[in-house]
């Protein structure tokens, strides 16, 4: 039991590793994505596609690490089926025509809930990415109540391209000042 509790943690630990690598591995190759002042339809049409290529290659590779367990473990009859099985459960599809035996049950939800973890994490992923080339492309983003200037030579605000850039620093409220600001008690 505690082999598989083991096993498990591990395949989760792969899981995310292997999506934060691929999302880090998409943001290095967005850094070098030239500013556009005005954004054409094939061009953000060829940027989508291209992010949810390899978002989906990402997620196939996962597919595949829970598979290849699955298949050395001797959990389903054949690869194809421990793919099979891995995909439709990853993706929260469940079919439930091919099931684990039981010593192995609980591996079934725990990919489930790492899948929908990940794409979650994919979704919020393509949407930052988007938001941030729109932010751009229509003449610089705004961060907070900071108004932060593009860098055109890399098409984003900030040394890291997701990150927001704080442009001035907030003073500490002394305590005098705080106590001579008014409250809605004493106003």
């Amino acid at each position: 039991m505690i082999g598989k509790i083991l096993i498990a943690w591990c395949l989760v630990a792969v899981t995310v590793a292997i999506h934060s690598g691929g999302l880090a591995f998409i943001l290095g190759r967005l850094w070098h994505l030239p500013a556009r002042p005005h954004p054409r339809f094939w061009k953000v049409t060829w940027l989508t596609i291209r992010i949810a290529w390899w978002l989906i290659l990402i997620h196939v590779i996962e597919i595949t690490i829970w598979a290849l367990v699955f298949w050395w473990q001797k959990c389903l009859p054949d690869a194809g089926s421990s793919f099979y099985f891995s995909g439709v459960t990853y993706t929260t599809v469940g079919y439930g025509d091919l099931v684990l035996p039981n010593e192995w049950r609980l591996f079934g939800p725990l990919e489930g809930l790492t899948g929908i973890l990940m794409c979650g994490l994919s979704t919020a992923f393509f949407f930052a990415v988007l938001s941030k080339r729109f932010a751009i492309w229509s003449g610089g983003s705004r961060t907070g109540s900071h108004a932060v200037k593009s860098d055109t030579r890399r098409g984003f605000d900030s040394p890291h391209p997701l990150l927001p850039l704080v442009s001035e620093k907030v003073a500490p409220i002394s305590r005098a000042s705080a106590r001579s600001a008014p409250t809605e008690a004493g106003s």
